[in-house]
């Protein structure tokens, strides 16, 4: 959900800069009810593209809309891989945009970050950053695999699911090759 006002804002952050053509913010739920409208927002980090660019909080202008194209229906609640729609969507976001901008507030409201759906989108997560990892994201890429082996440590990702999901994001990366 949005607080109120916040639309309203976002809006004003794209009539005031014709060159940002993305800009996301982080969610809680509990999100800042604060004015940001006027304040200056960095260009993200991939770290911070990877870890907080979500469906939710990520606004893009319509011509990049039209560039990127649509979601990688492969990936997706409810497809065999779970997840990371998103993050693909805002991964191939940053290659094309003029400017990319990246508020580090909580700003949309969503349900606070849970360590229990960790390994449910670590397959998709995964996959998406391999197929990523040579525009930028190739340390996210090492990370998540070192995120891997700390859910199998903590025996909250079987080693099977660890085994497929790193065969599948090495076939994705050599196919961006």
């Amino acid at each position: 959900w949005y607080p109120a006002g916040f639309l309203v804002q976002v809006a004003a952050l794209f009539a005031r800069d014709g060159m940002l053509d993305f800009w996301f913010c982080r969610y809680a739920s509990q999100p800042a009810l604060a004015s940001f409208e006027g304040a200056a927002s960095a260009t993200p980090r991939t770290s911070e593209v990877a870890r907080n660019a979500s469906s939710n909080t990520m606004f893009l202008r319509g011509r990049i809309v039209a560039a990127i194209g649509e979601f990688d229906e492969a990936l997706g609640v409810g497809t065999p891989m779970g997840g990371s729609e998103d993050l693909d969507y805002a991964l191939r976001a940053c290659r094309v945009g003029r400017k990319i901008a990246y508020r580090d507030e909580a700003l949309v409201g969503h349900r606070d970050k849970s360590a229990k759906f960790r390994s449910l989108y670590y397959v998709s997560g995964l996959v998406v950053l391999a197929r990523h990892a040579r525009y930028g994201a190739a340390r996210e890429f090492l990370r998540k695999i070192a995120v891997g082996v700390y859910l199998m440590l903590r025996r909250e990702l079987a080693l099977v699911d660890f085994a497929t999901a790193l065969r599948r994001a090495l076939a994705e990366y050599r196919a961006a090759s």
